[in-house]
């Protein structure tokens, strides 16, 4: 509920995603820690997506 307030769409949606995707590349953990981090994440984008 905390992000209610703001327009989320798939643009916004997408932006958010690309920046943890290239934490993740960043940070370079091993590869079963990378994917669970890059599953959970894209769950969460679409999660916090309140617009079409």
């Amino acid at each position: 509920m905390r992000h209610a307030p703001f327009a989320i769409g798939s643009t916004e949606r997408d932006a958010w995603l690309a920046r943890m995707r290239a934490a993740i590349a960043a940070a370079d953990p091993p590869p079963e820690v990378g994917d669970r981090l890059r599953a959970y994440f894209d769950m969460a984008a679409e999660a916090m997506r309140n617009r079409d």
